[in-house]
């Protein structure tokens, strides 16, 4: 287990660190009146952090003691049952059938970008949580914005020109979007997007002429 010094931490006041005291005394915190000297200070006193190891049984029974609650009793089992709701929710978030925040997920460096992208993966989370616990207790309120159903989505499909201009018909003012009728042996034929031309590969969408005279430059 890590532990800080007292001082460092801003808990009391200690003439070894620098402007612990005066900040003490304006808190109103204890301060050390008897410190030890440099050739006998512990080792917390001389490093930022030190590592406590358990290693007897006398020092297992006095890290168990040294808790807010003591070890084993009600109140100490009905907090340390929340790390159990903890790991459930990295498990929702590093799960790739889930939210999929793990290693390689993303490929850019520098705080602020991985701040955002950890702040919108929490976000998803807790929501897939929420509307998990809704569906299962039928307890959340319907009127939150998380609960509310999303529309309904059915995918994508590949549409040939006819499609296209049959859907457009329907719904809007139709228009004419079919590329200039080229040649057999200038036509590249492949599949094609609704409102758009033939495609060369998958980076780039062209038409008509424009199509031939980048194959030719690539």
């Amino acid at each position: 287990m890590k532990c800080r010094c007292p001082a460092r931490a801003g808990i009391l006041g200690c003439p070894r660190i620098h402007g612990s005291v005066a900040a003490a005394v304006e808190n109103g915190q204890p301060i050390v009146t008897d410190p030890p000297a440099d050739d006998v200070a512990p080792a917390v006193c001389r490093n930022d952090t030190v590592t406590l190891r358990v290693r007897t049984d006398g020092e297992a029974r006095a890290m168990k003691l040294a808790q807010k609650h003591f070890w084993g009793s009600r109140p100490w089992r009905r907090k340390y049952a929340r790390r159990t709701f903890v790991e459930g929710w990295f498990g929702v978030l590093e799960s790739s059938t889930s939210t999929g925040l793990d290693r390689g997920s993303h490929a850019f460096v520098g705080l602020p970008l991985v701040t955002l992208v950890i702040a919108a993966s929490s976000g998803v989370t807790n929501m897939r949580l929420l509307r998990s616990w809704h569906a299962e207790t039928v307890l959340g309120d319907l009127t939150h914005p998380l609960l509310v159903p999303d529309e309904e989505f059915h995918g994508f499909a590949q549409l040939d020109w006819e499609q296209a201009d049959h859907i457009d018909a329907h719904t809007r003012q139709p228009t004419s979007r079919r590329p200039p009728k080229q040649p057999d042996h200038e036509r590249q034929r492949g599949p094609t997007l609704a409102g758009v031309g033939p495609r060369c590969c998958g980076a780039c969408v062209l038409r008509g002429n424009s199509l031939t005279k980048s194959a030719e430059t690539r």
